[in-house]
């Protein structure tokens, strides 16, 4: 059985920053998951986090850690986004960037693996020539 979750009106129709072609756009949904890899000092890390936003190509987590752009980091999705039965896996991600939320670091991170790890359906994104 399958698991699909809708976010409506959760999903941005603005344009993406800097050039950048998203596929599907992003949603602000907050999905429980467990981060881990080397810091911005080197030093391996675990940490249990939430996304900001997500989007079948990446996601938006807010951490306590920072993380240099480039690195590539393990994503575990926890219960209960993942679909029933699913196997607990753990992602590949690249570190896209990083800036600095109070007490926290927000990382944007693009995910290597091809397959959809979210139990989530994603719209779209309309390209820039159609939506001039």
């Amino acid at each position: 059985m399958s698991t699909t979750t809708y976010f409506n009106d959760s999903f941005q129709s603005t344009q993406p920053a800097r050039g950048e072609r998203r596929r599907t756009l992003r949603a602000h949904v907050a999905f429980p998951v467990e981060v881990c890899g080397y810091s911005a000092s080197g030093e391996f890390f675990t940490e249990r986090a939430m996304t900001t936003n997500a989007s079948e190509d990446g996601c938006q987590i807010r951490l306590r850690t920072r993380v240099a752009p480039g690195r590539i980091l393990g994503i575990r999705v926890l219960a209960p986004v993942r679909e029933p039965g699913a196997e607990v896996r753990t992602w590949m991600f690249r570190a896209k960037w990083t800036r600095r939320d109070g007490d926290y670091w927000l990382l944007g991170a693009m995910k290597l693996d091809p397959e959809s790890i979210w139990a989530t359906n994603f719209p779209a994104a309309q390209s820039q020539a159609a939506a001039s």
